[in-house]
């Protein structure tokens, strides 16, 4: 006989998010199965929707959880009889969508029928909408066109690079009686599923042109006409001092916006010169105007080659201001000093980058 240690709900060796385990008495050749098989797993789940995170899931929605993961034939039974279940998890995407306003620009003043310029490369099943919000941090999203493309099956809205439509400006500002607004690109699953997006553009802050006042023209005063003189008065007319012609008023300038300012990036922690092991996480900035995506990479040593850059994570095209970059997993790497980057790009396609060096931990 063998006596084990098993998962009291699964029967299986314990896994580590196993609440409640107990001792076993097994056949000596028929011990308990892995803990690969213990329904209580430890995974990463989209706190927004409910289902497990998939690579693309933004990592601020990201959140590990302890439960039960029921095989598929088992969750009719599973959800019957209370177990919490997680939200079916969808199949996976053949490439990371891609979302970029490129016009109008972030800070622009805009009016009338503005066409809105961007890049959309989305695979199937997703669809995109073009979105805005009121003012520069929106509380909820409008739709000013899609779900695209209309059919699911058309190709041909999936991947577009230029006009993605034209924005009445006009009738966005009469609906909701303010002059600035927020644009942005979001992908859906599909048109059934419109709640949350899994992927976003950058957000650009734009700014409605008051129309400009016509001028209220100056009355000219019309002759009147001369009373006849009377026999006893001879009047004297009196000279009218020729004035010239009245100068036109010169137009008020319209003061001119500031400089944009630059794409931003940023490490701020591991700060320069600490200590770090484990899964580290990187917090910074990568933000701006025009920004379009930025990439943290890591090289061995103080001063690493070009080739010798490595992504610790793929490039995101979500800006992010003062939070998390991205999880560099250290394990396997050997002690020493390392050099951490972090590359934003432009819609220009400039680029920054901020790096700091830290020291690795023995094993």
């Amino acid at each position: 006989m063998l006596a084990a240690l098993v998962c009291a709900e699964s029967g299986a060796q314990p896994s580590e998010a196993c609440p409640s385990r107990r001792d076993e008495l097994f056949a000596a050749n028929q011990g308990p199965l892995p803990a690969g098989y213990d329904l209580w797993q430890r995974v990463r789940v989209d706190r927004i929707t409910g289902q497990l995170a998939t690579e693309f899931t933004p990592e601020e929605r990201v959140e590990t959880r302890d439960v039960m993961v029921f095989p598929q034939r088992y969750r009719a039974w599973a959800e019957a009889h209370g177990y919490p279940v997680l939200g079916q998890q969808r199949p996976p995407l053949a490439f990371e969508p891609e979302l970029a306003l490129y016009g109008p620009e972030d800070g622009a003043t805009v009016m009338g029928l503005t066409p809105v310029i961007g890049h959309v490369r989305v695979p199937e099943p997703l669809v995109w909408r073009l979105e805005y919000g009121v003012g520069p941090d929106p509380i909820g999203w409008g739709v000013l066109s899609g779900p695209n493309p209309p059919d699911p099956a058309d190709p041909v809205g999936r991947d577009l690079d230029g006009v993605l439509g034209d924005w009445d400006v006009e009738a966005t500002v009469a609906q909701h009686d303010t002059t600035d607004f927020s644009l942005r690109l979001a992908a859906y699953y599909d048109a059934g599923a419109l709640d949350y997006p899994i992927a976003i553009s950058n957000i650009v802050y734009i700014r409605i042109a008051s129309p400009t006042a016509t001028p209220t023209p100056t009355e000219t005063a019309m002759p009147t006409d001369t009373p006849w003189p009377t026999p006893t008065i001879e009047p004297t007319p009196s000279a009218t001092p020729d004035l010239g012609p009245t100068p036109p008023a010169e137009p008020s300038p319209s003061p001119t916006p500031g400089a944009a300012a630059s794409i931003r990036a940023a490490i701020l922690t591991p700060e320069e010169g600490a200590t770090v092991d484990g899964p580290v996480e990187i917090l910074g900035v990568a933000d701006g105007p025009g920004f379009i995506t930025y990439l943290v990479e890591f090289a061995p040593g103080a001063a690493p080659a070009a080739g010798d850059w490595q992504p610790v994570a793929e490039p995101s095209t979500q800006a992010v201001s003062g939070g998390l970059l991205a999880t560099w997993d250290t394990t396997g790497l050997p002690p020493g000093v390392y050099t951490l980057r972090v590359q934003v790009f432009d819609v220009a396609g400039s680029s920054v980058a901020d790096d700091v060096r830290v020291n690795m931990a023995g094993g």
